[in-house]
């Protein structure tokens, strides 16, 4: 932090001493603001290169900042095929977003090369192979999700139909609860095994026959071999 030297001198008849004099030291107002201009101006460029480090198919491997009296400016190192016209518009409206303007934006002249002799070297293609193995992991992780919720779904319009079905079928029954459930014996050596469960609430009891033809029409209909039909009465 720079300072101000501000000199006193003590003009009294009573000083034995001529000229005796005391020095002060202030801080400057100025060069705290502008610490702390230069501080967050270089938190947001930071901040930019980390959370975004490519411009197409370049990649941003390192930058700099500069500052002067009136102005703050980075310096981004890229290397790799020179982004489009799109591609700088869409980079400098998300610098914009940190606070950098287009003005402070410096792409070096040495280091933006373009085409793809850029990418032989070993530490370029390490990063930007880097950059695209994430991307299709990322890639990869939404579509297992997007898949994994599609299923969740299908099996709940499954269900859903089924239990309707049943309804219409066999007008005793007034509840049907299905669902996937875990089973273990407690005969030595036995290993747990899936089952589809469909519990029936019915006003009257279906006899065994209607039972078992339940269960065979249940499991071609859900394409399940393992389901055991539970019967219930309602609650009261």
């Amino acid at each position: 932090m720079k300072y101000r030297l501000l000199r006193i001198v003590n003009m009294s008849d009573d000083l034995d001493r001529e000229g005796a004099s005391v020095s002060v030291v202030i801080p400057s107002v100025f060069s705290a603001v502008r610490i702390v201009r230069e501080s967050n101006f270089s938190r947001h460029t930071q901040q930019l290169v980390s959370n975004h480090n490519t411009i197409g198919r370049s990649y941003i491997y390192d930058h700099k900042n500069h500052f002067s009296f009136r102005h703050a400016s980075v310096e981004l190192f890229v290397a790799g095929p020179s982004p489009t016209d799109r591609e700088l518009e869409s980079f400098y409206s998300t610098a914009a977003e940190y606070g950098i303007k287009r003005s402070q934006i410096v792409f070096s002249d040495n280091n933006l090369v373009t085409g793809i002799a850029a990418l032989e070297s070993d530490m370029v293609k390490e990063l930007y192979n880097a950059s695209e193995q994430r991307q299709v992991v990322l890639s990869d992780s939404i579509k297992r999700l997007d898949d994994s919720l599609a299923l969740y779904r299908a099996q709940d319009d499954l269900c859903d139909a089924v239990a309707r079905e049943v309804m219409v079928q066999y007008p005793s029954v007034t509840r049907v609860v299905l669902g996937k459930a875990r089973t273990l014996s407690s005969a030595a050596g036995a290993q747990s095994a899936s089952r589809f469960v469909v519990l029936v609430e019915t006003t009257a009891p279906l006899v065994q026959a209607e039972l078992d033809k339940l269960q065979s029409w249940l499991r071609v209909r859900l394409d399940q071999k393992q389901v055991s039909v539970i019967q219930s009465s309602p609650s009261k």
